[in-house]
C-alpha cells in the first residue's frame, strides 16, 4: 500500500470536486491508472517525472504535448500540468490511490484485503463479503491473498477495521481465557 500524503489527498479531492459530471469519475480514475502504469513501466518516463533538473514548466509543456493527441479528459491533462508546474509529479501514484478512496467514499464502497492460509472458495468469499457489508453498512470490494505465514483461518483488513479469525488469534484468546479462569 502506498502512503498517501495530505498534498495527494488535496489534489485528488480537488480533481474529484472539479469534475462537473460525476459519472466521469470512473473514466478519470481509469485515465489516472493508465498514466500511473506508463510512468511505472518506463524508466525514462519515471526519470523525467522525478528529475529535479527539469523545470516544472518544461515538464508541464512536455506532458500537455504528450496528452494532446491521447484523447484524455481535460481534468487529467490539467492535473498533470499542475503537478508538473508544482514539482509534484512524483506523487502521481499517491494521488491515484487518494482519488480511488474519494470515489469509493462517494459511492458508499469500502475496499479491503483478506489474507488466508488456504484459498478461499467462492461460497466463503460471498459469506465474508456479506458479513463485512453488514458490519460496515457499505458495498464491499475485497482482494484475496494466500498468506502462508498464517497457520489457519483468515484476516480481513477493511478500511480501519480488522477482522481476525486466524488460528493464531483463536489460540491466543483461548490461552488468555484459560489464564483468566485459573486465577
Amino acid at each position: 500500500m502506498i502512503f498517501v500524503s495530505e498534498a495527494a489527498k488535496r489534489y485528488a479531492s480537488a480533481l474529484f470536486e472539479a469534475t462537473s459530471d460525476k459519472t466521469k469519475n470512473a473514466l478519470i480514475l481509469e485515465e489516472l491508472r493508465v498514466v500511473e502504469k506508463i510512468i511505472n513501466a518506463n524508466e525514462d518516463i519515471r526519470k523525467f517525472v522525478e528529475s529535479p533538473l527539469i523545470a516544472g514548466d518544461d515538464k508541464a509543456n512536455a506532458l500537455l504535448q504528450a496528452f494532446s493527441s491521447s484523447g484524455s479528459t481535460t481534468e487529467v491533462k490539467n492535473l498533470a500540468a499542475t503537478l508538473a508546474s508544482n514539482g509534484r509529479l512524483s506523487e502521481w501514484s499517491s494521488i491515484v490511490q487518494a482519488y480511488q478512496a474519494r470515489t469509493d467514499e462517494s459511492h458508499n464502497v469500502v475496499r479491503g484485503i483478506v489474507r488466508s492460509a488456504t484459498p478461499v472458495t467462492p461460497e466463503q468469499r460471498q459469506a465474508i463479503e456479506a458479513r463485512v457489508a453488514q458490519v460496515t453498512g457499505k458495498k464491499v470490494i475485497l482482494e484475496y491473498k494466500e498468506d502462508k505465514t498464517l497457520l489457519g483461518g483468515l484476516v480481513a483488513e477493511v478500511g480501519s477495521l480488522t477482522f481476525d479469525d486466524s488460528l493464531e488469534t483463536q489460540l491466543r484468546l483461548m490461552n488468555e481465557e484459560f489464564k483468566r479462569r485459573s486465577h
